[in-house]
């Protein structure tokens, strides 16, 4: 597990990720504006497997700072594997809105696919339920299998988002043999 604890003094915020311990893990020290981040370098056997990303965006935080400064690191990144994931306060099931359609027209242009697209938010307001999707996946992976479920319970007001990739052995060594691949299932 690797978190990323708020500066001292602020309320709330933090992120984690965890990261199966057949892994080494380099944190890199990567700042994208309006939002916590946590870059992690994920090796096997001295090759890069992926960067994995993990954001939190508060909703009072600037949206279009972080959009902007966000879009500036994916063009940095070129086409090495990447996964972004995080809360960050946009609601993907809003496609009327001007934001989130920036948001994802970015993404998809750096050639990120969304893999979370159902609700990971639900409360009830004035007796109606308000369901967003707010927690995002997205992988840009090439060749390899990638998973995605929401887990239906709740730590925080939000469901927790999980994601699983599979990583071959001929990634770094020649063999296809899988080294890391776990399904989640959603009706447990």
């Amino acid at each position: 597990m690797i978190t990323k604890h708020r500066a001292e003094g602020e309320a709330r915020g933090g992120i984690l990720c965890y990261v199966k311990n057949c892994f080494d893990v380099v944190v890199l020290d990567t700042i994208i504006q309006d939002c916590e981040c946590l870059h992690l370098k994920i090796h096997c056997k001295s090759v890069i497997v992926t960067d994995v990303i993990v954001l939190y965006r508060p909703p009072s935080w600037n949206l279009t700072n972080f959009v902007n400064s966000l879009e500036t690191f994916l063009e940095k990144q070129e086409e090495r594997k990447l996964i972004v994931l995080g809360d960050l306060n946009i609601d993907l099931l809003n496609r009327e809105s001007r934001n989130t359609s920036e948001y994802l027209n970015i993404m998809r242009s750096y050639g990120m696919l969304s893999l979370i697209n159902k609700p990971t938010r639900e409360e009830i307001l004035n007796d109606w339920l308000v369901s967003t999707c707010q927690d995002h996946i997205f992988v840009r992976y090439g060749k390899g299998t990638s998973e995605a479920g929401i887990l239906q319970c709740k730590i925080s007001d939000h469901y927790l988002v999980s994601s699983a990739i599979e990583v071959s052995r001929e990634q770094y060594s020649g063999s296809s043999e899988p080294v890391f691949k776990q399904k989640i299932d959603q009706e447990k």
